[in-house]
């Protein structure tokens, strides 16, 4: 074997060892990014969230995947940290070996037990779905990427109980007081109740405040 041959033996040797190097993704994990979000949507239909309440939960269940899952790319830049009220965000171990599907999938589910209902439904989806990445890793390499997902979940979480939600649950209700065609009333079939009248309070993402934004006068 020529000196050649030998230094190319090398080289790929090295660069199978190499850790925290690029996570090239399987069909079965981009159909589980899909899969993750389509069981959001429909926990979010069987829990009755508003469009504002459901806009919260994709939003930060959806970060908490992506911060998780981002590292399998190495290019790829952090979008919490581009947010306001996120601290920073857990950094994998350097040579060590992540499976960033596992932690995508494990900051996923325990985001979402904190913003739905149906807690249980997620844990048995956490379940199925983790049958499968168990059995292409092993069992230092699987427990090392769970633990990474937590951490990235726990940096979410911390964000949803500041966002001032809980609070707005507490405030009163909007009442029609007044005549005033002006205002709004609640219409026909439903006469329902306004909607999150208190959403402006909550702590936004990306705005400075509710009030950059300052709608126009009411017509006359």
């Amino acid at each position: 074997m020529n000196l050649y041959f030998k230094i190319i033996i090398v080289l790929c040797f090295l660069s199978s060892c190499s850790k925290n190097k690029e996570q090239k993704y399987l069909n079965e994990d981009i159909k589980l990014i899909h899969a993750c979000e389509k069981k959001l949507t429909d926990l979010i239909v069987v829990d009755i969230f508003s469009p504002p309440v459901a806009s919260r939960i994709y939003a930060n269940v959806s970060i908490a995947m992506y911060e998780a899952a981002k590292f399998s790319n190495t290019d790829s830049k952090s979008i919490s940290e581009k947010l306001n009220g996120f601290d920073g965000m857990p950094i994998p171990k350097k040579n060590e070996e992540y499976d960033f599907t596992v932690s995508m999938l494990k900051a996923y589910t325990e985001t979402a037990q904190k913003v739905i209902f149906s807690v249980d439904e997620i844990k048995e989806f956490e379940r199925v779905k983790m049958e499968s990445l168990k059995k292409r890793n092993t069992k230092e390499v699987f427990d090392r990427s769970i633990d990474f997902g937590i951490q990235v979940s726990k940096v979410v979480i911390k964000r949803l109980n500041s966002d001032n939600y809980k609070e707005t649950r507490g405030m009163d209700r909007f009442e029609v007081k007044t005549k005033d065609l002006k205002r709004w009333i609640p219409t026909a079939p439903d006469y329902a109740d306004g909607l999150e009248p208190h959403w402006s309070k909550m702590k936004t993402m990306v705005l400075d405040s509710a009030s950059q934004f300052k709608p126009i006068p009411y017509p006359e």
